[in-house]
């Protein structure tokens, strides 16, 4: 069966009854997609709705103060809007299996607005982007995206393609803005896996060929789990973004495994590839952590796939914030970051970025130190650590080291 387009001559009817399921595999010969994340999608969008004649600041669906909307199996670009907004007290809505800002085959791209994909407004709740974690038809749920996401309200955002086709290798993102940006009021939304023992493994997301990969402002606890930031779905190629994760006033969010003990292998991130840093946490960025990831290799913990300036950079009043753990799930593996001069795996600058913790992880390979202070107060001039000995003792390597404080 040929591919079904509609094309809207101006704004469609918004949504405004509860319980609204708009599904495009209903269409002949759509076939929902059956491969688990991160391999290539193989379904068959048959319905794509092209917003090229609907007119100025128009969206593609607006779900309007409403309850359990569902959209699947659709393709949605061209709009001047963004392709899908979700508004006011909308609860439990859920975007799956479809391509947004991405024509039906998976691959061109026909972007909404200027950076939108989907925007869901502050008081937005409960709100699934790709997979649910229930444990059913989790790969029939995963998405595309060329454009990007504006966070809102409370969202999980999982098993979805950001900036890259239907393979999961191929470029098709059209501008260089941020694929996820979680602003106010975003607090407690999830992206990746939830960790919860149930469908973790499928629960990530790849992010590619943007200028952010993730960015976090002016929001708190936010999960970050599971995800290829920066590589595309081998897991062991750059797919060329410039900072991994960037926050700005962002608190009390975990970026790896939270180390409950539940599923903590797979909360790991890989931060690799990026152009600039991995990680940056700016302006007065306090109690968060990065545990169990890997940044600057590859899945396999060992491939070169180095951020080109810094792995993980804090700076302007960034506190209080640990970098690793006590226990073993929570090492970073941080190697391979910079190419140059002044360029480190873990660089903290300021004299008000103090009081962050560097515990139990494993460097190597970067270009200049594994962790450097900058000496103007930064980590209230904590000296970085000097490895006094580095030895075999049967099975283990024990490293004794002194900060020199």
């Amino acid at each position: 069966a040929s591919t079904c387009t509609i094309s809207p001559a101006s704004a469609l009817p918004q949504i405004t009854t509860d319980g609204i399921t708009i599904d495009g595999y209903s269409q002949s010969g759509a076939l929902a997609n059956a491969a688990s994340w991160p391999d290539a999608l193989d379904g068959t969008i048959k319905i794509e709705i092209d917003g090229t004649n609907a007119g100025a600041s128009v969206y593609g669906i607006d779900i309007n103060n409403v309850n359990n909307t569902i959209l699947k199996g659709l393709a949605i670009y061209d709009f001047d809007n963004s392709g899908i907004y979700i508004q006011n007290t909308s609860t439990g809505a859920r975007i799956q299996g479809s391509y947004i800002g991405v024509h039906a085959d998976g691959t061109s791209t026909g972007p909404n607005g200027d950076t939108n994909g989907v925007y869901t407004g502050n008081s937005v709740s409960g709100a699934y982007i790709g997979t649910d974690g229930d444990g059913t038809n989790e790969a029939a749920e995963r998405n595309i995206f060329n454009h990007d996401l504006r966070l809102g309200g409370q969202t999980t955002v999982s098993g979805n393609y950001f900036g890259v086709g239907k393979d999961g290798i191929t470029q098709i993102k059209t501008n260089q803005s941020k694929n996820i940006f979680l602003q106010s009021n975003s607090s407690n939304s999830i992206i990746g896996t939830n960790g919860d023992g149930v469908s973790d493994s499928v629960e990530g997301n790849v992010f590619g060929w943007a200028s952010h990969g993730i960015t976090l402002w002016i929001v708190n606890n936010v999960t970050i789990a599971g995800n290829y930031i920066g590589v595309d779905r081998t897991g062991l190629t750059s797919s060329d973004l410039d900072y991994g994760v960037y926050t700005y006033i962002a608190g009390s969010s975990i970026i790896g495994t939270n180390n409950d003990g539940q599923s903590d292998t797979l909360e790991r991130n890989i931060i690799s590839g990026n152009t600039i840093d991995g990680i940056r946490f700016s302006t007065d960025s306090t109690n968060n952590t990065i545990a169990g990831n890997y940044i600057g290799v590859g899945y396999d913990g060992t491939t070169d796939l180095g951020n080109l300036t810094h792995g993980i950079y804090l700076l302007n009043n960034a506190a209080d914030n640990t970098i690793g753990g006590v226990d073993a799930e929570s090492v970073n593996v941080i190697a391979y970051n910079g190419d140059a001069a002044s360029e480190y795996g873990v660089y903290i600058d300021d004299a008000d970025t103090d009081a962050n913790r560097i515990l139990r992880n494993s460097f190597f390979s970067n270009q200049n130190e594994g962790i450097y202070l900058e000496g103007n107060g930064a980590n209230d001039n904590q000296i970085q650590p000097v490895i006094i000995t580095n030895q075999t003792n049967g099975s283990n390597q024990d490293v004794i080291g002194t900060t020199e404080a």
